[in-house]
Formats: C-alpha cells, structure tokens, sequence
C-alpha cells in the first residue's frame, strides 16, 4: 500500500520546533504520546483535505485518514485525561483550521494567508508541549508560540522570495523589512542576546540571498541549517531564563 505523507517538507519543522522547544523547559514521558499523537494528527489532516475537496479516491483517502486519525485520537486522549487543560490548546486551532478548509476549497493552499494560519495552528503544539513540560499555564507558552511563530513567518517571506514571488521585488523589501523590524523589535523589548541572535541568521540570509537563483534542494538545505541555528540559540535563551 502506497504511504501518504504530506508534500510540504517545510512543514515538518514547523511541525516539530516548537514542540521541541516546549519540551526543553522539563522533558517528560508524556511528551512521548502527545508527539506521536500531534504527529499523525498532522498526518491525518492531508488525507482529510483532500476529502474536503473531493479529489482523487475517496476510500484511499478515508482508509489513511483512519490509519493516522484513530491512533492520533488515541494518544492525545490519554494526554487530555493527564491533563484537561490542553483542551483549550486544542479548541484554539479551530477557527484556523476552518480558515485552512477555506483556502483548500479554492486550491489555494500555496497562499500566503493561509501559510500564516498554518504557522499559528503549528506553533500551538510548541504551547502543548510546553504545557505538559510545566504542568500549568504561564508566560512561558506565550513565549513559545511566539518565538515559533515569528521565526516561520520569516522563513515563509523567504521561501517565497526564492520560488513564487521570485521577480516581485516589492515582495523581496517586504521580507527584508520584516527581518530587519523583527531583530530591532526583539533587541529593543527584549534585550535578551541569545534571542536576538536566534533571528539574526534569518535576516542575513533573507537581505544576502533573497531572490537569487537557487535551487529548491539549496534552498532548502539552508533552511535546515537555519533553523537549527535558531532552535540552539532559543534553547541558549531558554536555559538563561530558567538560570536566573
């Protein structure tokens, strides 16, 4: 049987960074069963789009969005009963969700809204796991999904500078201002250096290398070291917080 698995490779970070950087405040074993039940809940959630649209063959679609939908409902129930709280974690991607249908039905997944919604809905496994990792609410998963969230929005400003809005050099200022105002605005309300480092990478790439020509595959091997580079520094930022 044919393995479905999503086309979007980018996504698999947005998928498992903030979740990591969750986990990094207090691992537990509990953050195994809701990674593997986040995890194939996003798996599940292509097969179920592609029901929505009503393309292709619906029982392939129906059989792979059981395979990953049951045991995903499964595991996260066993985390949910732990911890009623996350509930409301999952309440919260709702409404996005229902953005990302809407875009879906008009086969316009590709657009920049609905990446950013995609980014939002992402990030809130980062307030998951950061959750299960304290055992309460606190500022601490506000602090991950923003993060998070501001890094991705930064990597989707340049992955569109290099593919499909390549030659929109009014797109290209855009994703440099953002990259610059995103480094100011953290040094000036933050003043945390690890933090501001963790975004300086993303500005030098997004000001040197935006919009020339690059392959795919390069483009997205630097993302890879990119990112990496941004979860070290975030965890650097994570252990002084928890240092004071």
């Amino acid at each position: 049987m044919k393995l479905l698995l999503p086309r979007e490779h980018g996504a698999w970070a947005m998928l498992i960074i903030p979740f990591l950087i969750g986990l990094s405040l207090n691992p537990t074993w509990m953050h195994l069963p809701l990674f593997l039940g986040w995890f194939l809940l996003y798996l599940a959630l292509n097969p179920l789009m592609m029901l929505i649209k009503k393309k292709g063959d619906s029982r392939f679609y129906t059989r792979w969005l059981l395979i990953y939908g049951i045991p995903a409902t499964i595991l996260l129930f066993v985390v949910v009963f732990q911890y009623p709280a996350l509930v409301w974690a999952g309440l919260a991607t709702i409404p996005l969700f229902i953005i990302n249908v809407f875009f879906a039905r008009k086969n316009r997944e590709r657009n920049f809204w609905n990446d950013v919604v995609a980014i939002f809905e992402m990030a809130v496994g980062g307030v998951a796991s950061a959750y299960v990792a304290l055992g309460h609410w606190s500022m601490f998963q506000v602090y991950v999904w923003i993060v998070s969230v501001l890094f991705f929005l930064g990597t989707v400003f340049f992955v569109k500078t290099m593919i499909r809005e390549k030659r929109n050099v009014k797109f290209r200022y855009l994703s440099w201002g953002y990259h610059i105002l995103l480094v100011a605005g953290v040094g000036l309300f933050t003043g945390q250096v690890w933090l501001i480092l963790a975004y300086v990478p993303s500005m030098l790439r997004a000001i040197i290398v935006g919009g020339r020509n690059l392959t795919p595959l390069q483009v997205g091997l630097m993302e890879i070291g990119n990112t990496l580079l941004f979860t070290i520094f975030v965890l650097c930022d994570i252990y002084h917080i928890l240092s004071l």
